[in-house]
């Protein structure tokens, strides 16, 4: 038994110093630092300015919106801002990708958006917009992008709205005051005055609203047709199209462009306020060589309604 105790104290020892680390140089010691993650930077979100034309007459101080989820209405988060002169927007866009697959809707406000075509107040509210990716916003391109809502492509819908006002197909989406194309302009400021555009988000998303106006607009494109193939090449320069006691469309004279038409009488002398007939006829403008904000008349679907709004 003596001499086995120094065996058990060397296997002691070296239990000791194994556990210890002994042995090991000063190196084996020290913890491997972890190193730092590279900072990232984040991705720089892309910004674009859409060039955008609103026209009824070029449409001063309409909102104007990109419509993200196609509803006509604007809702939180998505760019908007107004028109200026010359019916002109500015529409900054800040982190979306795909921008030319959402529409933009122009609303122009009831006494407020200016018309430069009389550089009056319009009367009331209206929705402009177009196609996806289309820029330019008038009551024309208003009806295409209706009937691509409906379930058509651009192509179906623009022969559509062609052939209902009969224009020429590639006169649908230009800027028919810059090209003085006043049959187009003349079809236009209509579309507007008979109510056949949407002055609502729930009157541009009703295909129910948006139907009932069909016989209106084949009847206005008939009254084009006719006017275009007269002899006596009549302009649409200064012109209105009302709609008659018998509810046909007629072109008439409107040499101030306030949609209200100039009424003469059997010796082509001009009724105004200072010269007024015995009675005024529906629509008949008192100030004829004036626009003026006194009154604006509007067509209900069944009859004029005159509206007193300053």
């Amino acid at each position: 038994m003596t001499n086995l105790k120094p065996s058990i104290i060397a296997l002691t020892c070296a239990f000791a110093i194994t556990a210890c680390g002994g042995g090991s140089s000063s190196n084996d010691s020290t913890p491997t630092e972890t190193p730092l993650p590279t900072p990232t930077t984040a991705p720089e979100l892309t910004e674009q300015v859409l060039n955008i034309t609103v026209i009824d007459g070029y449409l001063n101080g309409a909102q104007v919106w990109l419509d993200l989820n196609n509803n006509s209405v604007l809702d939180a988060g998505e760019p908007n801002t107004f028109s200026s002169e010359g019916g002109i927007a500015q529409l900054v866009i800040t982190g979306i990708e795909n921008v030319q697959q959402f529409p933009i809707v122009a609303k122009a406000i009831g006494g407020q958006t200016i018309d430069e075509d009389t550089n009056l107040a319009v009367a009331t509210d209206f929705l402009l917009t177009a196609p996806a990716g289309n820029y330019l916003l008038t009551p024309i391109t208003t009806l295409i992008q209706q009937g691509i809502k409906q379930g058509l492509s651009i192509e179906e819908a623009s022969l559509q709205v062609a052939s209902q006002l009969q224009l020429p197909l590639e006169q649908l989406s230009l800027d028919y005051i810059a090209l003085e194309l006043n049959d187009v302009a003349t079809v236009a400021r209509t579309l507007i005055r008979l109510g056949i555009i949407p002055s609502t988000s729930a009157q541009a998303e009703s295909e129910q609203w948006q139907n009932k106006h069909q016989t209106t607009l084949t009847k206005v494109g008939s009254l084009i047709a006719e006017v275009k193939s007269s002899p006596t090449n009549i302009s649409f320069k200064q012109k209105t199209i009302i709609i008659n006691q018998d509810g046909q469309p007629e072109l008439k004279d409107d040499q101030d462009g306030d949609g209200r038409w100039d009424y003469y009488d059997e010796n082509d002398q001009l009724y105004s306020v200072d010269n007024p007939p015995s009675v005024w006829p529906d629509q008949a403008d008192r100030h004829p060589t004036e626009a003026d904000a006194c009154s604006h008349d509007t067509w209900n679907g069944n009859n004029w309604n005159e509206l007193k709004w300053n």
